[in-house]
């Protein structure tokens, strides 16, 4: 049996000739610079939006904060003024209940301790909301002291 060898006299497919080439194609770039300059502008507006929320959410927290320590305070300026009453009737007279020579020694007592309380309360507080707080509590504390002293005087 003999083996036979095929033997080729052509190619078996033409040749293609090489594809031409393009000259440089500045549309895709640009379309693609476009869109990566889109998706910037669109990630950029999502993250300015975030940073706003951010920003009220603080400013509202800080604000709750705030309403928090002056409504602590003047609680307890008006204890201090006027005394206080426990569950078990006991009460523990304020500063109002004094007369005399008594109200005149202890007038700077009790501005003392007003401003130590107004000062215990911005402990608590972050610096933003420390700064806001004692500016806002200044009348509360003026307030107190005028009535210190008409009651002593």
């Amino acid at each position: 049996m003999a083996i036979r060898i095929p033997t080729i006299d052509a190619p078996s497919e033409q040749a293609r000739p090489a594809p031409a080439l393009q000259p440089f194609a500045a549309r895709p770039q640009l379309e693609t610079a476009s869109a990566i300059a889109r998706a910037g502008s669109t990630i950029g507006n999502a993250i300015d939006g975030l940073v706003q929320a951010s920003r009220r959410a603080e400013a509202e927290a800080d604000a709750l904060v705030d309403a928090r320590g002056m409504t602590q305070l003047q609680a307890q300026a008006n204890s201090l003024l006027r005394g206080t009453t426990a569950r078990d009737g006991t009460r523990t007279p304020g500063y109002l209940d004094l007369s005399g020579d008594e109200a005149m020694g202890a007038a700077a007592d009790a501005i003392d301790t007003a401003q130590k309380q107004r000062d215990e309360i911005a402990k608590s507080m972050n610096e933003r909301q420390r700064r806001r707080f004692l500016a806002r509590s200044d009348s509360v504390l003026l307030s107190f002291g005028n009535t210190v002293e008409q009651h002593s005087g």
